[in-house]
């Protein structure tokens, strides 16, 4: 039999070199449609990164709330009272709470890692010409620990001034600011809340608004102090 001859070469085959000028040269023949089509797609790529960094934006902020809330807390707050003419006081507002309970839940439930108690009322509180209306919060050592906010500035108080109700406080970020300034340190100053005076122990670092209550706009006292001297009764917020 014949041997089968090989098949010839394609002498009609473009070169890359060929299919890269005749691209060029039909590029720059419609310049409109080709910058319109780069228009497009510069538009597009810029329009999906926007949108992923606003959404890690917007996850970065949801996440710096949850941690100034503290991460994995249940929150447990007294029932609403009622007035004489059956207007509500809101949550929080009934004595339906103890330290007691707290305690018993911290030794009950297992679960928990940490319990913290705390009685939230708003007060004037003073230093020198200044006057301002914040939140004052009587809490325990555990506070700081669940909530995930500590000192910037000096101290938190300690067992010892929970035990004697010692009448030491601790300033938000926001309180210091307007009562002595940003700069200046009020660790051994008195200020007075309810017409007694308080030795300013620290200044807690900066957390910012989380659910509508600004966390730097509010003073810590012990919690025995607190029911004692300024609330006078024992139960919680």
């Amino acid at each position: 039999m014949p041997k089968k001859q090989p098949p010839h070469a394609n002498t009609n085959a473009v070169s890359t070199a060929e299919v890269v000028g005749m691209a060029a040269e039909s590029l720059w023949n419609h310049k409109l449609r080709t910058g319109l089509t780069m228009l497009g797609v510069i538009i597009g790529i810029s329009s999906v990164i926007s949108i992923t960094s606003v959404g890690q934006g917007v996850q970065k902020s949801t996440e710096q709330q949850i941690q100034a809330l503290g991460t994995n807390v249940m929150l447990v707050l007294a029932g609403a009272s009622t007035t004489g003419g059956g207007i509500n006081q809101g949550v929080g507002s009934a004595s339906t709470l103890t330290w007691e309970d707290a305690k018993a839940v911290a030794q009950q439930a297992p679960a928990a890692i940490g319990v913290t108690a705390f009685l939230q009322r708003q007060f004037q509180v003073v230093y020198g010409g200044q006057n301002i209306s914040t939140s004052v919060l009587g809490t325990d050592l555990y506070y700081s620990e669940v909530k995930n906010i500590r000192p910037q500035v000096g101290q938190f108080f300690t067992q010892a001034d929970l035990d004697a109700a010692q009448p030491v406080v601790v300033l938000g970020s926001k309180v210091r600011d307007q009562l002595f300034g940003a700069e200046v340190n009020p660790v051994g100053a008195d200020i007075r809340i309810q017409r007694q005076s308080y030795k300013v122990l620290g200044v807690m670092e900066p957390k910012g608004a989380v659910g509508g209550q600004d966390q730097d706009d509010r003073v810590y006292v012990p919690l025995t102090n607190m029911s004692a001297r300024l609330v006078g009764n024992n139960a919680l917020t």
